[in-house]
């Protein structure tokens, strides 16, 4: 009768784990997803016919994001990450891996550049790196340096769409007054920003860094969710007590009966900061997760 080792139910069961750990992100993600139609559903000040109606689409809508990320996330080449100190005293070896595996998956470097959505200037340089880092005429010391230059040329178009994803996460939710059109804004554009993050590198994440990433974006539209509330209250708290210290007459009477429009607009100014934070949190965790090098 054989009987198994103990590496192998240690690797059985970290399997089950890890199954049962992916299962209960698979549910936070659709309890956000499933949240978003509900918030929808119960909008207030509108008909209910047109409040359902509205529900479902943004449930379909949801649906076709998620699908649409699954769908190119799955096209996109399955290389590993390459952990540059593993190959500390041999560049050789550093340098084929990389030429025979992540380098030769991007393929035509013109079409790479143009869906990663490189400007014209980076586009041509990084063209020109490509092109040299997939031959072998320079030292090894020198491909090294140009596979980091190159690296960083990713990592600086990557900030590009953080910074512009930052931008449309703040103005979107402190400009709305409904916390459905904040969750909605925060789950597009945040999965928009993953999903651009993705082609830059070229490359999919792993299993494991999909989870972590899927748990950052759900955790990110549910903050959206109930920001609202806790910046109201916090600004509240604020101008509340700054205007039980002011004179209820004069000009410090003018400014203390201002203060509830003020708390309302340093509210939402503060609500749209945050969700734009959270936001870039998720980016810098989806370059980590899509870099083809750990340096």
């Amino acid at each position: 009768m054989k009987t198994k080792k103990s590496g192998e139910k240690g690797d059985s069961l970290f399997g089950y784990l890890a199954v049962v750990l992916a299962a209960l992100i698979g549910l936070w993600v659709a309890a956000q997803i499933m949240s978003l139609f509900a918030s929808a559903q119960s909008m207030s000040g509108i008909p209910g016919l047109v409040a359902t109606a509205f529900a479902w689409t943004v449930l379909a809508l949801a649906i076709g994001v998620v699908l649409r990320g699954v769908w190119l996330l799955r096209r996109l080449p399955d290389v590993p990450k390459v952990e540059a100190a593993d190959y500390a005293d041999k560049p050789e070896k550093f340098r084929a891996v990389l030429q025979h595996g992540y380098l030769a998956r991007i393929g035509n470097a013109e079409e790479y550049v143009t869906k990663a959505g490189f400007g014209e200037k980076d586009a041509r340089e990084v063209v020109e790196l490509i092109g040299r880092l997939r031959s072998g005429g320079h030292k090894d010391q020198d491909w090294l340096r140009e596979m980091r230059q190159f690296q960083e040329r990713q990592d600086d178009r990557a900030g590009e769409i953080i910074n512009k994803s930052m931008g449309l996460i703040a103005v979107k939710t402190a400009a709305s007054p409904w916390k459905i059109v904040d969750s909605l804004a925060v789950f597009y554009v945040s999965s928009m920003m993953i999903y651009e993050i993705a082609r830059v590198y070229n490359r999919r994440t792993t299993r494991v860094g999909a989870m972590r990433l899927a748990g950052m974006w759900a955790f990110n539209i549910y903050v959206a969710r109930e920001m609202n509330g806790v910046a109201e209250g916090g600004v509240g708290v604020v101008t509340g007590a700054a205007g039980r210290l002011m004179k209820p007459n004069g000009l410090t009477g003018a400014i203390a009966s201002s203060l509830p429009l003020v708390g309302k607009i340093a509210s939402k100014a503060v609500e749209g900061g945050a969700n734009a934070l959270f936001a870039r949190f998720l980016g810098k965790r989806a370059i980590r997760e899509f870099q083809p090098v750990a340096y």
